[in-house]
């Protein structure tokens, strides 16, 4: 008696832990295989097994027999040899708030290039598959209401993934990254070495922020810039005692078309004051005058830098630049 009870409660065990991996995700017949040894639910027969022996495999299917005996769906794809259960009660539930939270990031990565955005698709993927039908359903036909555009200005589809890989590699390990670089300026290739500091997606844009060890600042790389197969992690270790950007005061006056509702908060330290004709003038902070300068030239005619002076006269020059390019009766 005693010994029935204990092989009992071994099956029960074996055929507990299949169900706990199949709520997981589907499993190839060799995963869970594997997945049973490693619990030791199942011995090897000989040292180097990787596939069930027949006596472990007629185990198996008694196993199946048995779950499916009290209600389990558990379906397997002949051709893939992969097991699915498909109707576990354990599945995710979310409230209709947070079925359209689901929907509007599933659009938002649908089509999105950007680095692990194949690996975020199949984070909801998964999530979407843990739903019971009918909230599967209801993600997939919802109307949709409100979207974000990533508004990608690069695409990603042909990006080096081994370039990513050792950007990302060198950041984790806190190690110097090497890497070949088209300037945007000059179009010239240069060679950088950097403490790189994070990768990051802006402004239509994936950037890697980096500390030049030769130039001694920290300073912005476009990803597509970096030329594939040159990125490469090596064994110095990120020390060097960084001192960030410092933050530069500026200061630009808005028009009233462009300030008639609201000021857009583009960056740290905002204050606006508003004039009597509807027009507004910003005091702000930024550690990127490039970026500052990108923001400010895309209200057109609409904004008129103040502040600081240095930064006026390159946008002095860019209307002399544009003067020259469309206004010049030679041309």
């Amino acid at each position: 008696m005693s010994s029935d009870t204990t092989a009992q409660r071994v099956n029960n065990q074996r055929r507990l832990l299949i169900l706990s991996l199949l709520h997981t995700r589907p499993h190839t017949e060799a995963e869970l295989y594997a997945a049973l040894v490693e619990c030791g639910a199942l011995a090897p027969e000989t040292p180097n097994q990787r596939t069930m022996s027949s006596a472990q495999h007629a185990q198996f299917r008694r196993d199946l027999a048995a779950i499916r005996a009290i209600g389990c769906e558990i379906n397997c794809d002949h051709r893939t040899r992969i097991y699915t259960w498909r109707n576990s009660p354990f599945s995710l539930s979310l409230e209709p708030a947070h079925l359209s939270a689901l929907t509007i990031v599933l659009d938002t990565f649908a089509e999105a290039s950007i680095p692990h955005a194949d690996d975020i698709r199949a984070l909801f993927a998964h999530l979407l598959a843990l739903l019971p039908a009918e909230q599967r359903k209801s993600v997939t036909s919802r109307r949709r209401a409100f979207t974000i555009n990533l508004h990608e200005l690069s695409s990603y589809s042909e990006t080096d993934q081994q370039t990513a890989a050792q950007i990302e590699k060198a950041i984790a390990k806190g190690v110097r990254l090497n890497f070949t670089y088209h300037s945007p300026r000059d179009g010239k290739l240069r060679q950088h070495e950097v403490e790189p500091l994070k990768l990051e997606y802006r402004g239509g844009h994936v950037y890697l922020y980096g500390w030049h060890i030769r130039r001694n600042k920290e300073l912005p790389y476009r990803l597509d810039n970096i030329i594939p197969g040159s990125a490469q992690a090596g064994n110095i270790l990120a020390q060097h005692q960084r001192i960030g950007p410092q933050p530069v005061t500026i200061r630009y006056r808005l028009s009233v078309a462009i300030a008639r509702n609201s000021v857009s908060q583009h960056f740290a330290n905002q204050q606006v004051e508003r004039h009597p004709d509807g027009s507004a003038t910003v005091t702000a902070q930024t550690d990127d005058l490039f970026e500052a300068r990108r923001i400010l030239l895309s209200y057109g005619d609409g904004c008129v830098a103040l502040e600081p002076p240095e930064w006026v006269a390159e946008f002095c020059q860019i209307a002399v630049n544009l003067y020259q390019t469309y206004c010049n009766p030679q041309k």
